[in-house]
């Protein structure tokens, strides 16, 4: 019987040696992502929820040139929604994120403040493989529904040496 738990032991240890010297270690890298956004949002207003559909354009670095659709579902009363993104390189590429979205009233009754958090939930082309997530502030105009901003925050590429 010890010649077996020996053999066994020695086994898993041979195979637990040959899987973690042999892989090629995997390394994340943390980038910067910052870039600009400008969009035409259209409302639909069903109180207490207003349905926000938007596309635009904007420019960020590891991206370029991209355009952007997004879909919100904000309660207005608390001026909170929740929705997808869809960021689209000029090449092709894709950054697929989940928004929460916060707006907050300014000097200008007819312009708010808007914070989105985008998480990144899907991308391909030469982001593929990354997380991350970013914040954008942006100014929404409610007569025009033009909106513009800024946006900062963090990709985390997966390497393999």
């Amino acid at each position: 019987m010890k010649t077996i738990t020996k053999t066994v032991l020695y086994l898993q240890l041979t195979a637990l040696l040959l899987v973690t010297g042999w892989a090629a270690p995997a390394t994340e890298k943390e980038l910067p992502f910052r870039g600009s956004i400008q969009a035409a949002e259209e409302n639909d207003l069903q109180l207490p929820t207003v349905f926000v559909d938007a596309s635009g354009s904007g420019n960020a670095n590891h991206l370029g040139r991209f355009t952007v659709t997004y879909q919100l579902e904000v309660d207005f009363p608390n001026l909170f929604g929740v929705g997808p993104a869809q960021f689209i390189a000029a090449n092709g590429d894709k950054i697929s994120t989940e928004i929460v979205s916060l707006g907050f009233l300014t000097e200008d009754p007819a312009v708010l403040l808007i914070i989105d958090t985008h998480t990144i939930t899907g991308r391909t082309g030469r982001v593929d493989g990354a997380t991350g997530s970013f914040t954008a502030e942006r100014f929404v105009s409610l007569v025009t529904g033009l909106t513009a901003g800024i946006f900062e925050g963090t990709i985390i590429v997966n390497k393999t040496k």
